[in-house]
């Protein structure tokens, strides 16, 4: 009887550990996680900028962020530029730029990177006219990635 409670014991320790079969998107993910083409996706968020300011108005811009790559980013010169102004028109944005937060990569276990957002603040000057303006936002940041190809070799 001893025995027999000390099999199935080790019966039921032995089930409990057999790995379960992976599901079809589990598997595919797997192996294809750093298959794509984009890496930082960057959108407005919506509002900020409004679409029309009055003179001497806060200008306020907001990007929303999102790592879609299998890499890293935010490090020491990731940063993110705002330009298509005039700077005696709208002025407090440095030209330095804002730094990139840091957004992890995917992961053959993590399906999506990274999110966060930049914000930029500015102040509009005193107009008498219209200044329609088309605002530019451009990431400059390092990236990896890994290629293979296959080669064919005649002799």
């Amino acid at each position: 009887m001893r025995h027999a409670l000390w099999l199935l014991l080790f019966v039921l320790v032995i089930a409990a550990c057999q790995p379960t079969a992976p599901t079809k998107e589990g598997a595919a993910f797997a192996q294809e996680f750093r298959q794509g083409t984009e890496g930082l996706v960057m959108r407005v968020a919506q509002n900020l900028p409004p679409s029309r300011l009055f003179s001497g108005e806060e200008l306020a811009v907001v990007l929303e962020l999102e790592n879609r790559g299998t890499y890293t980013l935010g490090g020491p010169g990731d940063r993110i530029y705002l330009s298509g102004f005039d700077p005696s028109i709208i002025s407090g944005i440095s030209p330095a730029g804002e730094p990139i937060p840091r957004l992890e990569g995917r992961t053959q276990f993590v399906s999506q990177g990274g999110f966060d957002t930049v914000s930029f603040r500015a102040i509009t000057r005193l107009l008498k006219d219209r200044y329609p303006v088309r605002l530019l936002a451009t990431a400059c940041y390092g990236y990896e990635t890994v290629a293979s190809a296959t080669v064919c070799i005649d002799p």
